[in-house]
Order: C-alpha cells, then structure tokens, then sequence
C-alpha cells in the first residue's frame, strides 16, 4: 500500500513541475495544446484510481480494491456474522471467491453458515464462483514455506478469475493454525508483502485473528500489517484504521487539492478564451431566440385572447341552459386541446357532483360517472374533497387511482386529467369543470390560464341559473301555498256554515214556535251537536297553531303501545260501525313500550284511524297492524279506501293539504289533521309516512316511534272508567261581564236555569261600578273588553274590598298556555274556553257553592 501512495505522489509532483513551466495566453497556439494535454493527463490519472467493491460489513462500507483488512473475534459466531456477508457481497458483485477454513469454524460449518443465506450455493461450488478449502490442503498446494509462492498463488488466482469473467478476486483466512513464535514472525513478514503485493490489483483480502490467541503486542503487529482493522466494541463492529494508512490517505488528499487548485489556475486563462468567444455566440442566438420567442409569444396571446372572446361571445348570447352547458364543454376542450371534457353542477343535498355535459364519453360513462362524491379516485372527486384544482398526468401511475373508476378510465381510453372548481362570487362551490385527454399530459401555465377564465364565466352563468331556478322554485312553492290557504279558507267558510244553519234554523224555530218539551230537548241537542262540531274545529286550529310554534309541552311517560292502540280504536268505532267497516288488528305479541304523551299519541292514532274511516266507502276493510323492529315501534294503518296520487300523498302531511273530495263534502275537516300527526310524531322523535298505489287503491300510514331501551310491563289498562256527574250547585250572585249581548243573554239564562241570580253587564267600568253594589260570590268576565280587558278587570276587582273574596272566572275565546297564564296573573281562579263546556261550568260553580 505504501509503494502506493508513493507512485501517486511521484507521479503528481512530476505533472506540477510540467504544469508550472507553462506560460498560457489566448494568442499561443502551442501552449494552448500542452494545457489541453496536461489536463488529459490529470483526467487520466483520476480515472486510474481503483474502483470500489462492497465490503457486505455496515461498519466498512464500500472498499478499494487491494485492501487488506484483519477481522479480530472471539466466537465462531464472530466469524459467521462477518465472512458470510462478507462472501455474499462478493457473489452479488459478480467476484471469485475463496475462503480458507480453519479451526474453530471448518470447511463443513462454513458450508452451512453460507447456505442459509445463498440456497444455490451448491451451484455456485460446483460452477467455480466460490471457492470453501481448508487451510491445510490449501498451503500445501502454495508450498507455505516461501511466502513468495503463497503471493503468487494468489496473484495467479486474479488473473484467471478476470479471465473468466469476474469482476475481481476477493479471499479470507483464518489464521488460528499458527502456533509457535517462529510461525508467528514469518506469518508477520508475509502479511507486509501482501499489503504491498495487492496494491493495484483487484484483490479485497480479509484475515481473521482469534483474540484469544493472539497476545497485546502480537495485536499492534497484526494492525500496523493490515490497511485497518475490524473489530467488536460494546456490542457493535467498528473499524479501527491503521495510523499510516490514515496518514498517507490524508497526504494523497493534500495533494490532490493542490494539483486541482493548479490545474485550475493554469487553465483558467484558456476557459476565459473560450467562454468569451462562447458568451459572444450566445448573445447572438438569445437575441435571435428572444425576437423569435417574442414574436410566437405576441401570436399566441393575440390568438388565445380572439379564442376568449369568440366563447366569451357565444355563451353570453345562448339563451337556453343546456345548449349552454354543451357549449361550455365544447369551449374547455378548444382551450385545453383535449379529447373530453365535462362540466358537473354541484348538489349541496347529496354533497356529490352531478353530470350536467360532456364532450366525448359514451352512454356508459356518463352513467358511471353522473354523480361523483367526495374522494372517489377521480380527478373531480379530490378536487371536490380538497376545494382545489387537482392534475393527474398519467392514471396508471397516480396515487390515489384504484377500484372500478381506474377500470372505467382504462375502458374509456382517458389517461389524464385535470378537474377546476368552479366557485362563486362568494367562494362558494357550484360546481366543477373538467378535461381529459387519451394520452399521459400535463397542461402547460397557459392551458390553465384559458381554463380559468372559462371556468370564471362557466360559474358566474351557474350561479345565475341556480339563482334563478331558486326563486322559480320559490316562487311555485309561494303560489302552491297560497292555493292551498284559498283552498283551506274556502273550506273553513264551508265547515263553519254547516253548523251555523242548523243553529240558525233552531234559533228560528224556538222564537216562532211554542215547543213542548221534546222539542225543546230535540232542537236543544241540535245546536249542542253543532257546537261541539265547530268547537273541535276550532281546537284543531288551535293545536296546529301551537305545534307550529312550539307551544306544545308533551307530559311523557313510559306507555306500552297497545294501550294507546285500545284507547284510540275505542274512539273511532262509532264511526267505523256507522259506515259498516270491518276492523282487522294485528299486534304485537312482545311488550312495546315507548316514551310519550298517551293523550297526544291517542290522539294521532285517532286521527289516522278516523281517517281512514271516512275515505273507505261503506262496508270497506281496516287493518292495524303493530309490530317491534330492533330500536322501533311500528305502527301501520292500511285502509282499501278511495287512496291517493303520488303527488297527493307526498304532500299528505303539509299544512292544510287535503286530497280531492266531491262537491258536496260529505267527509267534511279542514286538512289539517295529518300536519298535526305529523308534528305530534316528530316532537315524540318519530316519523309518519303514507303510500298509495294510486286513486281507488286504497292507503297505508305507518307511523314509527323510538322504542325505549329498557322495557317495562305497565299495569293493564282498566276495564271502564266511570265519570261522575256534577251536582247541581246551590243558588249564587254571579256577575257576567261580556260585550257581546247574545252570548251573555245565553249563558244568563243557562246560569238562571240552574237556580243562580245572575247580573249582566256589557261595559267593563259599568260592571266595575255595579260589583261594589251587587258584591257577586262569582264574576264570569270576558277577556277581550271594550276600553279595558277583562285582565285589568279582574285586577281591579281584587282591589275592591267589597269583592275581596269573589271567585274570578276568565270565559274568553283564548285558549294557550299563554293565555291561561296571563289570568292566573291577573287573579283569575278559573280559565274556561268559549263556547263554555257546561258540565266543567257547573262543577266550579258546585265547589263554590260547597265552600
């Protein structure tokens, strides 16, 4: 190795004397030539150095070839860990191998170390690439008593393996078989040979020294011979590099340095020459370039900004949306010099792109591709999901392509893309635009800057329509409101006429006629019947009101289903009996209990039954059917009735809908029970739907509830419940104050017929005037009063000392929580609803008497 670095160093200081004698300038041909010579011959002399081989060990790295390196162990484990990957590297690397065993690790041991990492070694042996001997047979063949034979052995082993093709030699050995000091010295002298002898050769050479037989001085011996050593420190291999190699490494490097330093000087003066000749050549072609590039450029602009213009123009003037949209594609595929194009609206319900036109896909696309969701592996849907234009040069090679949309773009013949969002003024997404083309691309800065202007008109036109289409749609929704409140106005007119004539004709006939007692009691139950009719449907207007406005409170409790079912069945069929129906009900067997208000959820059963009743011509067929499924409760209402349209039912529920009747309204309601159902079971957190297969198919409501997750087995409901009737009270002073004169004259006479002394005042201050003079026990006031309302009436009137202990009766047509609220404020004891429920009248006035 050191006759080595002294040739390079010879060699060196020889090239700077010649390099320093050199006078260069741009006028001396001669020197010119004996600077381009000399620096042919630095290149040379660089290209001369070794070539590297792997060493197979991380601590080494690559090596030069001619090192000669020890490896210093304590285990045949030691030995495995660093000549098997050390003989592997070298197999990989296309070199002749031989490995020399001796003890503790033999021929036979090495074989089954290095096949576990090469399966075809037998191959490998049997074909000459590795070579596995002892070492006894082997320096026996070198003669081992002259060490110049043994070099030569090995120096005649390279040739051959060149010859045969190898990229070089690499061998080991292990030098355990040395066992006197005389051995020992001779092996030392034979180990400088080698580091000297390998120089230049591609030989890589590595001994190995049991530290167990070798003694501290023996070591320092065994290092200085080597170029470096490998050795185990803290459980890990390092290498420990001999102090002259190391040196002399360091010397060539300095050396080197200082001839490159040189050569550049010396030749800095030619490159100079060159570079302005070169410069002046360049200038002239930039010039000529710049004008050319200049002149395209003008030309492309000019022509893009007519492109521009000529679409800008065409889709400005189109008037009908899809040409519109066709046109748009037609444009994004002329800017971008693609062979498809597409451009997608935005859905912001089902938050997926949808296929709105496309240029060049067959029908199969355009049905694979119409609607696009969030990261599906095309270039619209991460464009959808990341809000940013997405490019994919090549499909086949994108990361993110995978599943039938890669099939689908193989199929088509689309290998790239490139998807634009298109956003609104707002920054809203409107939709996305689209191109593609049949080969791998990637679109140039100018390809994008044309599709961002298509895109930027392509979203203001979107979003116009889409405003458009929204007031459209609006709009229709007002007018179909406000059909349906016309209808429902005409309808209230008619239902509360109905009643009115009866009343009216009764009215009539007891001021004309003198009538006995059954009359009286007849035309008497008449007008009771009428106002009960119009009573419900003013309650259902009140309950639609409040459930619209949140006003309802639920008194929720756990309730098994079966009881709402029996109660609301019990207040259907009277009805069902006088239209001849027959009732099937089917229930469920398991207990399905639910969290509710019973009176609420009686009431939509009810409604739905009751229904279902006056839609089904006589003699019709009803079946309810309850069933448990999983978290739910079911309950279905199925009638073979008069049914609906599609476009009926799915506007079953919405305030004041009502399916088309005969003229004479024989079933009669105003249209709003089913929005109440259908706000009742939501606010349980349930849901109601109807279906109908058309008109004279008859309908099935199924309402669906949350069934409660622990179940509980309610007590049964029981048998009948008896109501007890309110005697009649004793004789009171009862002041009624009302500004309406019929309805107090009425409700006065009911009171009198009851036994009472009833005064009848119209004006609340009269009335405030007479109560200090009449002291009623009971005041009936109307609340809606002429100069005050009944509020500050009763106010007043627990300000009067005289009246301190009169019972304050609220009889107004207000009938909220809100309202009830208000009187109990004021000093109301009582809040009735108009007309007055007698029964619940009597029994006030009965404790008041019993008091």
């Amino acid at each position: 190795m050191g006759t080595f670095f002294k040739t390079r160093a010879f060699l060196c200081v020889k090239y700077l004397i010649m390099a320093d004698g050199a006078k260069i300038t741009t006028t001396d041909a001669a020197k010119l030539r004996r600077t381009a010579v000399k620096a042919s011959m630095l290149n040379n002399l660089k290209n001369a150095i070794p070539a590297k081989a792997p060493s197979g060990l991380s601590c080494c790295g690559d090596l030069d070839w001619g090192s000669h390196f020890c490896h210093l162990y304590e285990t045949p484990q030691d030995l495995i860990d660093t000549l098997v990957p050390f003989f592997v590297a070298g197999i990989t690397h296309n070199e002749k191998c031989i490995w020399v065993t001796s003890e503790p690790l033999v021929s036979a041991d090495a074989i089954t170390a290095l096949a576990q990492k090469i399966p075809n070694l037998p191959d490998l042996i049997a074909g000459g690439k590795i070579q596995i001997i002892d070492h006894a047979d082997w320096y026996l063949r070198a003669n081992e008593t002259k060490p110049h034979s043994l070099l030569q052995v090995w120096l005649d082993a390279e040739v051959k393996a060149l010859a045969d093709g190898f990229s070089g030699l690499r061998v080991t050995g292990n030098m355990t078989f040395i066992e006197s000091r005389e051995q020992w010295d001779a092996f030392e002298e034979y180990e400088r040979q080698v580091s000297e002898t390998f120089v230049g050769h591609k030989i890589i050479a590595l001994c190995s020294y049991h530290l167990g037989k070798t003694t501290g001085t023996d070591i320092l011996d065994v290092v200085q011979n080597h170029n470096f050593a490998v050795a185990r420190r803290k459980g890990a291999w390092e290498m420990i590099e001999n102090a002259a190699t190391k040196l002399a490494k360091q010397e060539l490097l300095k050396v080197n340095e200082k001839l490159e330093q040189n050569v550049t000087a010396r030749t800095a003066d030619l490159q100079e020459a060159l570079a302005s000749i070169a410069h002046k050549k360049r200038e002239l072609e930039v010039a000529l370039a710049t004008r050319d590039e200049g002149q395209k450029q003008l030309e492309t602009e000019l022509e893009d900004a007519r492109l521009v213009h000529t679409i800008s123009a065409t889709l400005v003037s189109e008037e009908v949306m899809e040409a519109f949209y066709h046109k748009l594609v037609e444009a994004a595929a002329v800017v971008m010099r693609s062979d498809f194009a597409t451009l997608q609206r935005f859905d912001r319900e089902r938050e997926s792109l949808e296929l709105i036109a496309h240029r060049g896909f067959d029908d199969q696309a355009q049905a694979f591709w119409k609607w696009v969701p969030p990261q599906r592996p095309t270039s619209c849907g991460m464009s959808l999901h990341q809000t940013r234009r997405v490019i994919v040069p090549d499909f086949e090679t994108w990361e993110y392509s995978a599943g039938e949309d890669l099939d689908a773009f193989r199929a088509g013949g689309v290998a790239s893309a490139q998807s634009t969002p298109l956003l609104s003024r707002s920054g809203a997404l409107v939709g996305m635009i689209s191109t593609h083309w049949k080969v791998p691309h990637e679109p140039s800065e100018r390809d994008l800057r044309m599709i961002d202007i298509i895109a930027r008109q392509a979203a203001d036109l979107i979003e116009r329509n889409m405003a458009t289409e929204a007031l459209q749609a609006q709009a229709k929704c007002l007018q179909e409101a406000d059909r349906r409140k016309d209808e429902f106005l005409a309808m209230l007119a008619h239902e509360l006429r109905n009643p009115l004539a009866p009343i009216s004709a009764a009215a009539e006939l007891l001021q004309r006629v003198k009538l006995d007692e059954d009359r009286v009691r007849k035309t008497s139950a008449v007008i009771g019947r009428q106002v009960s009719h119009m009573t419900g449907l003013i309650d259902d207007l009140l309950d639609v009101s409040r459930v619209t406005r949140g006003l309802i409170e639920l008194d929720k409790v756990e309730l098994d289903i079966q009881h709402v079912v029996n109660e609301a069945v019990e207040q259907v069929t009277p009805l069902i009996r006088s239209r001849g129906h027959e009732l099937t009900m089917r229930l469920a067997m398991q207990s399905a209990m639910v969290q509710g208000d019973k009176k609420r959820l009686v009431q939509v059963l009810a409604n739905i039954l009751n229904n279902a009743a006056k839609y089904t011509a006589e003699g019709g067929h009803l079946a309810l059917r309850t069933s448990v499924q999983d978290q739910e409760v079911l309950i279905e209402v199925t009638d073979d009735g008069i049914g609906m349209t599609p476009e009926t039912a799915k506007y079953a529920f919405d305030l004041f809908a009502q399916a088309e009747r005969s003229s004479d309204r024989s079933s009669g309601g105003l249209g709003l029970g089913l929005a109440l159902v259908k706000s009742l079971v939501e606010l349980h957190g349930g849901s109601v739907t109807c279906k109908s297969s058309g008109l004279g198919q008859g309908s099935t409501f199924s309402i669906c509830l949350p069934r409660l997750a622990v179940q509980r087995q309610l007590a049964s409901r029981p048998a009948g419940v008896s109501v007890a009737l309110a005697t009649p009270a004793a004789s009171l002073k009862i002041l009624l104050v009302d500004d309406n004169v019929d309805a107090a004259e009425m409700l006065k006479l009911l009171l009198e017929s009851m036994g009472h002394d009833v005064l009848v005042e119209h004006g609340p201050l009269r009335a405030l005037e007479q109560a200090r003079l009449y002291k009623p026990q009971v005041c009936l006031v109307d609340i809606g009063l002429p100069e005050i309302d009944g509020n500050e009436v009763a106010r007043r009137l627990r300000a009067q000392p005289e009246n301190t202990d009169a019972v304050l009766v609220a009889v107004t047509g207000y009938g909220q929580e809100s309202d009830r609220a208000s009187t109990l404020a004021a000093g109301f004891g009582h809040h009735l609803v108009k007309p007055v429920d007698t029964t619940a009248l009597t029994s006030i006035l009965s404790a008041i008497s019993k008091s």
